[in-house]
């Protein structure tokens, strides 16, 4: 297990007591969608910027951009719950998964996470809510974002890659302003708290190298520690 302060925790699934099962299935969303290309997904945002975009992570954030950034992602949002209409950065109904700036994600509805949610459920005893699905290419990101917007939960992210330490999760503790990096490995379970205290945003990103990466992530319940530490 990695530690940091009470921020972030980092587990391979062998670690944790009862995962077996919840590790394969996560494991097994592992794919590439036959009709994914990558080099569509950097033409959707143009190639100079997808680059200078993918380059910005190198960098700690402008934090009044990525915050207006991020707001406006989150009012397509809602918008798009009462004007079905309008430009959303949500799914379409038919669409498995779609482009999203330096990655993909998953449509919910076609319920790729069923069988994981599932047994977290079962082993949290508790209704563990889908935070996401994501897989990032080679040369992929997600940029700096702190998910103010979203439910303030403990997270749990099962992470996955083809290469290891060729991917990462960045973050910036709220007390010291320390840039912290955490390499992905195959097997990973991330863990960290989403706050939405303007003071104790926990401000992070995700980029890949040479390589593939998935997450899923879900909502957990805040006494996790008693059954996993």
């Amino acid at each position: 297990m990695i530690q940091y302060k009470n921020l972030f925790y980092s587990f391979h699934c062998s670690e944790i007591p009862g995962f077996d099962k919840i590790g394969e299935a996560a494991k097994a969303l592992s794919e590439i969608p036959s009709n994914f290309d990558r080099i569509e997904l950097q033409k959707k945002t143009g190639s100079d910027r997808y680059k200078d975009l993918r380059a910005s992570l190198d960098a700690l954030p402008d934090r009044k951009e990525a915050m207006e950034f991020e707001a406006k992602g989150h009012f397509n949002k809602v918008l798009s719950s009462v004007k079905p209409e309008s430009e959303s950065a949500n799914h379409k109904p038919e669409e498995k998964w779609s482009f999203r700036p330096g990655h993909i994600a998953f449509n919910p509805e076609f319920g790729r996470l069923d069988k994981l949610k599932s047994l977290l459920n079962e082993y949290f005893d508790h209704n563990c809510l889908q935070a996401g699905d994501f897989l990032y290419p080679p040369d992929g990101f997600r940029l700096w974002h702190t998910n103010k917007f979203d439910l303030e939960s403990w997270f749990i992210f099962f992470v996955d890659v083809d290469k290891p330490k060729c991917s990462f999760f960045k973050f910036i503790d709220p007390e010291t302003g320390e840039l912290v990096t955490h390499w992905d490995e195959p097997g990973t379970v991330n863990i960290f708290k989403i706050n939405s205290n303007n003071s104790d945003l926990l401000w992070h990103c995700i980029g890949t190298n040479d390589c593939y990466r998935w997450s899923q992530g879900f909502s957990i319940p805040g006494h996790w520690k008693e059954k996993l530490l």
